[in-house]
Formats: structure tokens, sequence, C-alpha cells
């Protein structure tokens, strides 16, 4: 039966609710809450959807509560697209959230600083008048009443067994607690009740009925555990995603994954090889074979098939098997067919791929969108640029094919932080995307900026320069290591330490042997002891 009014409310303002929909009921207007006309086993989302379609008006109690609402903002987004007429009535004084001034911006609304009956009569008496006179009704005889008819006033006991400990409302009051699988009896009359089972251990596991109660006893199971399982599998999975996992090698030469902020073995080493995870699994080599794991351990790919997998980038990954590549996705299925003789990840919605000796790229449905002439080619920069090689000769193409920066360079690398690395001349230095160079192409060798500046070796020494080609850090050192967390290890005189962004010796150049900082400790080796040092140098012990 189609109402004339939908009630959108917060269930914490049932109280106020109820005096509402007695005063209208009283008028002789027809209203739809959402604690009445559902029954169990109903499609609860469709029911509301259709209550609101048929409504001639939704009533929004508008309260801080329901302020914060999602269900509510839904209802009113639903009726605006219905276009339905809407009678926002707002209760007390409080910021409007963005999202329901935004929507409500239109309606006429009533405001009521406090709830009290002269607020409910005149909110009736509009939606009186908004509705129009209702037609005239031939008055038909009752038929004599029968005994069914009086059963609601007949105390009956619902008979409830959770399988949780559970606090039990009915109507949105508490009226008993509830054991986990014993029966609880439940005096209420014959009629329909919303009734609401809420875990002693945790809150947020809470289930909601509609209950038409007809019998003198019946039984209700209330499924709790199901509830618990799912809050806690989608917390599982939430912190699983926010888990920053590595993989390391231990002394046995097995690959297993850490955790980076807190340096625990979260999945015990073991494999011959291991990636980092990459949108949310790793790839990793058992046994000759390459498979796929998510960040429990478990195989998501198992590890059954393929000579070599590459990391999932923009939901695809690389593998190999008998010496052709292809691609597939997160559940295992080849989405481009094993029949490359090469292939990389993909890149801005690209791939590049070889076949029959030459390079081009393909979209996610193996169609060719730059064509198989280059010797070489590597995936998309983040500036939107690959690196190809022709006729041994390097530039960058774009997503078109189109020719940006000349194929004239020797060697190159990727973009790193705006620049990119080559080599002519047997000379390098660094461009932008455009092609221009930005730091003189004269040095022996360079590697690629990290934080700022880059290693770079003239003269058979190294130090540091930064993006203008500024010398920031004498080139004075045998070797030089790029910077990690404002250190970088470098060595003189055959001995190793480290130094900061200004040059200065953090740590003295004193060991015969640095490793790189985790989690604020290195190992080192000095006069054939290795051990473990802090940032300040410390013997860790």
């Amino acid at each position: 039966m189609a109402h004339e009014v939908f009630i959108s409310y917060s269930r914490k303002d049932t109280e106020i609710v109820n005096t509402v929909e007695q005063e209208l009921t009283a008028r002789g207007i027809s209203c739809f809450i959402d604690r009445s006309g559902i029954n169990l086993g109903d499609d609860f989302a469709e029911i509301i959807a259709k209550a609101i379609y048929e409504c001639q008006i939704m009533l929004f109690v508008w309260s801080e509560n329901s302020n914060q609402s999602e269900n509510t903002a839904n209802e009113i987004a639903l009726a605006i697209d219905f276009g339905k007429t809407i009678v926002p009535f707002k209760i007390g004084q409080f910021q409007s959230h963005y999202k329901l001034a935004y929507r409500l911006v239109r309606f006429n609304r009533i405001d009521a600083v406090t709830f009290n009956h002269d607020n409910v009569v005149e909110l009736a008496e509009k939606l009186e008048r908004q509705l129009g006179p209702k037609p005239e009704n031939k008055t038909v005889s009752p038929d004599p009443v029968s005994p069914a008819a009086t059963a609601h006033s007949i105390p009956c006991f619902l008979k409830i067994r959770p399988n949780l400990a559970c606090h039990v409302f009915v109507d949105g009051e508490p009226k008993t607690n509830a054991e986990a699988d014993k029966i609880t009896k439940l005096p209420l009359n014959r009629g329909t009740f919303f009734l609401e089972f809420v875990s002693v251990e945790n809150d947020a596991d809470k289930y909601s009925c509609e209950y038409r109660i007809s019998d003198t006893e019946e039984l209700l199971n209330v499924d709790l555990l199901s509830i618990k399982k799912e809050r806690e599998d989608k917390e599982e999975k939430e912190r699983l995603e926010k888990l920053e996992l590595g993989s390391f090698r231990d002394k046995n030469e097995k690959w297993g994954f850490r955790d980076k902020n807190t340096d625990e073995i979260v999945i015990p080493p073991k494999y011959d090889f291991a990636w980092s995870f990459s949108e949310g699994l790793a790839g990793a080599e058992l046994n000759n074979k390459w498979g796929y794991i998510d960040k429990t351990g478990k195989e998501v790919i198992p590890f059954q098939k393929y000579n070599f997998g590459s990391p999932f980038s923009e939901e695809l990954a690389s593998v190999k098997l008998n010496g052709k590549w292809g691609f597939i996705d997160k559940t295992g299925k080849e989405i481009i067919p094993l029949k490359y003789d090469n292939a990389f990840s993909f890149r801005k919605e690209l791939a590049s791929v070889k076949l029959n000796g030459k390079y081009g790229f393909i979209d996610k449905t193996d169609k060719a969108m730059i064509p198989f002439k280059y010797n070489e080619a590597f995936s998309f920069s983040d500036e939107g640029l690959a690196p190809v090689q022709l006729n041994d000769k390097w530039g960058f193409i774009d997503k078109t094919g189109k020719e940006i920066i000349s194929l004239k360079y020797e060697s190159t690398g990727n973009f790193q932080e705006g620049l990119v690395k080559v080599k002519l001349n047997d000379k390098w230095g660094f461009i932008d995307k455009t092609g221009k160079e930005i730091i003189p192409l004269k040095y022996d060798s360079v590697w690629d900026f990290q934080e700022e500046l880059v290693n770079v070796k003239l003269n058979d020494k190294w130090g540091f320069i930064d993006k203008t080609g500024k010398e920031i850090i004498p080139l004075k050192y045998d070797f030089a290591y790029v910077f990690s967390k404002g250190l970088a290890s470098v060595q003189l005189n055959g001995k190793w330490g480290f130094i900061d962004k200004t040059g200065r010796d953090v740590i003295p150049l004193k060991y015969d042997y640095v490793d790189g900082f985790s989690k604020g400790t290195t190992k080192v080796k000095l006069d054939n002891e290795e051990f473990y040092i802090d940032k300040q140098g410390n013997k860790i012990k």
C-alpha cells in the first residue's frame, strides 16, 4: 500500500518520530517508517526505494543525529531523483552538513529550536495543506469483530537464541540481555516490532529486523557470528591494505616479507626470489616456478606454471612461459596471449612488447598502438614519455608514437624527479621532458636524481650536484651512492662512512664496508668484525 508521507530519520530520534507519527496518523495521514511494513527476509533497500517512489511527500526529521547519517542522505538523494516534495523539519541549532544543505536549499523547511507539541502541530498542518483534501469515501459497515481480531492484546513469548551474547532492543528501547546459544524469552503482544540485537563484545556487530509475532510462542535464531566475521574480514582487509611490506633475503638466501615500519617478519622467508608488493600482490619464485601471493602469504596465483613474473602494474602483470611473454590479471586469467619475445609493464595504459625482433606498444586489448619498429623500448614515465632506440640511437616518444626528443643519444635512463640522464659523445648530462639540456653533458658517469641531488663522476672522483648543475658536495670521493632519507654512503681512501646533504661527515669514514640504513640501523664492517650501528654511528649491542 502506498503511503502519503515517507518519514526519513535517524533511529536515535525514535521518540521524536513516534510523537510526529501519532499526530499525523490522528489526522488521517498515512506514514511509512522503516520499522514497520518490512517483514523478516524482505529486501530492505528495495522496500525503502519503493516506499519513497510511491509517497507524495518525504518528511525529513533533521536533527544532529540525522545530519550525519549516510542513510538519510541516500534517502533524500533518491527522493530528489524521483521528483518528490521534501519537507525538512529541523530540530535544534547545529551546522548543516554541506551535502544536505546543498540538496535541501530549494525546499521550505520548518525550524524548531526546541522540540515541542506546537512545532508538531505546525508541521502536521503544513503537511495537510500540501497533501490537499482527501476524497470522500462511502461508509462501509465493518465486519463483525472476530476473536482473532483482538488477539494482538494476548501476551506472547518470542524465544531468542543468538550465537553471541547481546543486548536486545524492541522498537528502539532496551528490553533484555541474551546469552550466547541459550534461549531467552521475551514477553511481547502480538504484532510487528522492530528488533535490534547488539553484541555485548562489540557494538559494531548488530543485527536488526522487523518481526511479526502471530503465535503464542515463536523462536528466532539470531546470527551475530556471521556479522562479526564480516566486520573482522573487513577490518583485516583494511589493515592489510595499509600494511607496508618489503621483501628481504635471509642468510640462507631465501626471500620473505617484513613490515617496513616495525621490521617484524610477516611472511617467513621460503622463496627463491620475491618482488615487493605492488597493487596488493607480490610475485615470487618457488622451486623454479613463479606465482603471486597476497599479504597474508596466501597463494592467489599458484606456483605451478610460469618461468617468470613481473610485478602488477595497472591491474596486469607480464609473465613468461617457454620463452614467450603475455599478461595476466589478478585472478591468473591470461588477458593477453603469451606470444611476445619480451614484455614490459603497462604504464599510461600502454606496454612495450617485442615481436619478431622489434619493439612496439600495445593496449590492454592487445591492439598495436605504436608500430613494431624499434630495437629497444621501455615503459612510459609519469611525464608520458617512453625511451626508444632505433639504429643504436636513443630518444623519447609520446603515447601517439610522435618523436618528442630526437633519437640521437648513445644511452639514456628514465625520468626521475623531472629530469632524465642522457649520454652523447661518451659524456653524461641531464635533459628535461622537452629535450632541453639542463645539466651539461660533461660527466663520466651519473646516477638518477634522488632527494633533489644526484651523484656524478668526473676525473675519477664522485660528488653531488643539484638540478641546476651546481656542485653541492665536492667531487672528491672514490665512490658515492644516492641519498636516502638525508644520508649517502661514500668511500674515500678505501674507507666508508655517511655524509648529509651539506657534505658533513655524519658517520666517520672509517669502515671497510657499509650497508644501507633500514629502520635507523645499518650493518658495517670494521677490522673484520661485522656489527650494526645507528644513524649517530653508535654501535648497537
